[in-house]
């Protein structure tokens, strides 16, 4: 369930994330912290992008402090990518199976009833 105090840009990525992570089977109820955590690092990267697109990122000949926050929102978003599998490299860790896949005969033989 998606945390009331995240603010409206990050519920809108939750929204959209948790699903498709639930749908690969690479997200439990235990994961609601971390994905609290990248949806926030998520609206501030595009808070910090959208102030930046308004006011530029040179201040009087000195860099907009909303800079620092766009980078190190990006850099914490990146680490959550990788965390849930979300960037093409860090899929290569995870051993998904997707809905409706056949199960490896191992796995078969474990479901037969005696």
């Amino acid at each position: 369930m998606c945390p009331a105090w995240l603010p409206a840009a990050a519920k809108v990525e939750w929204r959209r994330i948790v699903p498709e992570l639930r749908a690969v089977g690479l997200v439990t109820r235990l994961d609601r912290a971390g994905l609290s955590a990248y949806c926030l690092a998520w609206a501030e990267l595009q808070e910090a992008t959208q102030i930046l697109g308004r006011e530029g990122r040179i201040l009087v000949s000195k860099v907009h402090p909303a800079v620092k926050l766009q980078r190190d929102a990006f850099t914490r978003l990146k680490q959550f990518l990788a965390e849930f599998g979300l960037t093409p490299a860090s899929r290569t860790r995870f051993d998904v199976q997707r809905p409706g896949a056949a199960a490896d005969e191992f796995e078969q033989f474990l479901g037969k009833k005696a």
